[in-house]
């Protein structure tokens, strides 16, 4: 318990921020991946210029994008138990 309010305390004073990679970090990591084989992931890390999609708003965008539907599943189509066991001596 004490950890987990001593991370939100730091992340309460220093909340975070998108930010871009710097081209030491880029340089750091870029190899790294290409030895381990991931080549692809090496190219993207070299030449990608996006910035990372965090914002204050960015988890109510997400909250709207894909609203928490329900948990209780419409089983109206489901088979019974009896439907299953048929099925399961059938084959």
């Amino acid at each position: 318990m004490a950890k987990g309010h001593a991370r939100q305390d730091k992340l309460a004073a220093n909340p975070l921020s998108a930010s871009l990679r710097t081209s030491a970090q880029k340089d750091a990591m870029a190899p790294k991946q290409a030895r381990v084989g991931n080549l692809s992931k090496a190219n993207q890390t070299v030449c990608s210029v996006l910035k990372p999609a965090f914002g204050h708003d960015t988890l109510h965008k997400l909250q709207e994008k894909t609203p928490v539907g329900s948990i209780v599943f419409d089983k109206q189509f489901w088979p019974t138990t009896d439907a299953l066991d048929k099925m399961r001596r059938h084959n």
